[in-house]
């Protein structure tokens, strides 16, 4: 059975498959699947730079455009080194007419681009994707135009299931722990979460150094949690400007959400790290009371004699003395 058109990601299979059913729900797994598609640090970045690149210029066009631009250059350096006033003058208006050539071959090649689909104008983009709710006010490539459209569908879809999925405090933990486990896997979000950004003497007092292994433990995880927090937080300006840029909403609910999932993945490296970490070296000091109450006695031996260079040196000849009555 297919269930009603939905607006504006109504063309997608995918979606149709998963809310089609008469009452129009979503299991925990499907939404749970969903989240884990989310689109991470490295992929808004991929597609920033996929929107960002311009489109590739034919070897003549290039060859033009490059001859054009090195002859700005000889122009300019000819001009900084003329004294003659005559002459200067008319260098200038050398540049003048170079600065209209240069300006008339972009153009010649931005028609061709267009005239080969190499460039695709507004017009024809709104055209195109108006329906996803995209307005388009410079032109883009087709590899760029297709990157922002296919962010902005997945995003629509995630939020069509996840309006469509089962209420309640145990879908908000899979979603939560689905992304969790989605940054976990993103290269910038995990390395995010381990900015030391705790010096020595704060984990010291939150007790990474503690005798105990459940104290280390804990103290780790102090340290993580905070150093993760961070680390999310540092990353929220790069994701408010990525989401605006591909027209997308971000909202205070989704800064919330990545810090707490920084916190919980930099706690976890503590925990990691603190299971794993030794007793630290007791530090003893010597010039207290080895002998108060109540310690242990101390066996304290001798210590070894150190070779000094007298006992490195052979020892003197002995000469006799000379008897002066003998001479």
């Amino acid at each position: 059975m297919t269930g009603p058109r939905l607006d504006p990601v109504s063309d997608r299979l995918d979606l149709l498959r998963t809310l089609s059913g008469p009452q129009l729900t979503v299991s925990r797994g499907a939404f749970a699947r969903s989240q884990l598609s989310i689109d991470t640090a490295t992929n808004k970045l991929g597609s920033y730079f996929a929107r960002r690149r311009s489109p590739d210029l034919f070897d003549n066009e290039e060859a033009a455009l490059d001859a054009l631009l090195q002859q700005r250059i000889d122009l300019g350096l000819q001009k900084w080194r003329e004294t003659d006033p005559a002459r200067r003058e008319s260098l200038s208006v050398a540049l003048a007419y170079n600065a209209r050539a240069v300006a008339e071959q972009r153009a010649a090649i931005e028609a061709a681009q267009y005239d080969d689909g190499r460039l695709i104008s507004p017009d024809q983009l709104t055209a195109e994707y108006g329906h996803l709710g995209l307005t388009f006010d410079a032109p883009m490539t087709p590899a760029g135009a297709a990157a922002l459209a296919g962010e902005t569908r997945r995003a629509q879809i995630q939020e069509q299931i996840a309006a469509r999925a089962p209420r309640g405090i145990t879908t908000a933990a899979v979603g939560f722990g689905a992304n969790i486990i989605a940054s976990a896997t993103d290269p910038i979000e995990l390395a995010s979460a381990f900015i030391p950004v705790v010096g020595p003497a704060g984990r010291a007092a939150l007790g990474v150094n503690a005798a105990t292994r459940a104290g280390r433990i804990a103290g780790r995880a102090k340290v993580g949690a905070i150093q993760g927090a961070t680390g999310a937080a540092l990353l929220e300006p790069l994701y408010y400007g990525l989401s605006r840029d591909a027209q997308l909403d971000y909202e205070m609910s989704d800064v919330l959400t990545n810090i707490g999932i920084g916190a919980i993945l930099g706690g976890g490296g503590g925990v990691i790290s603190g299971a794993l970490s030794r007793s630290p070296l007791a530090i003893v000091n010597v010039d207290a009371d080895i002998e108060a109450p109540g310690s242990p006695p101390v066996l304290l031996l001798p210590e070894p004699d150190r070779p000094t260079i007298a006992g490195l040196l052979p020892p003197p000849a002995i000469v006799p003395p000379v008897d002066p009555s003998a001479a």
